[in-house]
């Protein structure tokens, strides 16, 4: 038994369950576990869970097992967040899902587009989420969660765009030219200017610290100089025709703007 699990290279671990045990053995243990962090006894086991279906999850071979799984999973995650999980460990968890969905992961060739689901689930849930800062409570300040980022108070809102920003460099390129403009909309949502900074600091970050390839980072610059996307990260979109400008009025009729009184002499 040993000689049959001992790995063939240093530090690597082969792979020797099928995805139907991991699936009878492994992920059935873990479901039941996925929604119990308000339980302060089951942390660690809440958590161990997690992280053993992601796992289940990012093997190639279960890539079957990931797209027929992933739907409750994400229900889950969105269930036990921000009470329960820390800003950290969802936005790791939403990017290992992001990683099993896009190539070169097989599941990416046979569900194209389900990163565009996924991020589209995120940014829904965006839009409608608390701009509050989350309320601090034992399970959503864990501290073995590695850390992602800015530790400033953030709310849901904010930390949901972080989630979908992380996610950016690994889609395809079509997706991303998709997805640039998207995400800085949605970061212009935020009306805290400090978590709309926190947001425009690791957007920023994404596209110009090498997390992406030659074609997404050329796809990346093309946006960001040519295709307005400095404009609308840092200024907002542009209104609507016929909408009221902060400069342009409306006024009253007749009103006297910001004139410098006239002289007498």
């Amino acid at each position: 038994m040993l000689g049959f699990v001992f790995p063939q290279h240093g530090g690597t671990l082969p792979l020797v369950l099928s995805p139907s045990a991991n699936e009878e053995l492994l992920l059935s243990a873990a479901f039941p576990y996925l929604a119990a962090g308000a339980n302060p006894l089951l942390l660690d086991i809440f958590e161990a869970a997690h992280s053993l279906v992601l796992v289940v999850f990012a093997v190639p071979h279960n890539s079957d097992l990931a797209a027929k799984h992933l739907p409750f999973y994400i229900d889950n995650l969105f269930a036990v967040f921000p009470e329960n999980l820390s800003a950290r460990q969802f936005r790791l968890a939403f990017k290992t899902v992001i990683q099993v969905t896009t190539p070169p992961s097989p599941l990416a060739n046979s569900q194209p587009l389900l990163p565009s689901v996924l991020l589209e689930v995120v940014r829904d849930h965006a839009i409608n989420a608390s701009s509050t800062p989350i309320s601090p409570t034992p399970q959503n300040t864990s501290s073995n969660a590695p850390n992602l980022g800015d530790e400033r108070p953030l709310s849901a809102q904010a930390v949901l765009t972080l989630a979908l920003i992380d996610a950016l460099s690994f889609l395809r390129v079509d997706d991303l030219k998709e997805w640039l403009p998207l995400t800085a909309q949605l970061i212009n949502v935020i009306a805290d200017r400090q978590m709309r900074n926190v947001c425009i600091d690791r957007f920023w970050e994404t596209l110009s610290n090498g997390e992406m390839d030659v074609d997404r980072a050329h796809c990346c610059v093309s946006w960001w100089s040519t295709g307005g996307g400095r404009e609308l990260v840092l200024f907002g979109p542009e209104p609507a025709p016929g909408a009221p400008d902060a400069e342009n009025g409306p006024f009253m009729s007749g009103a006297v703007g910001g004139v410098a009184p006239e002289s007498k002499l």
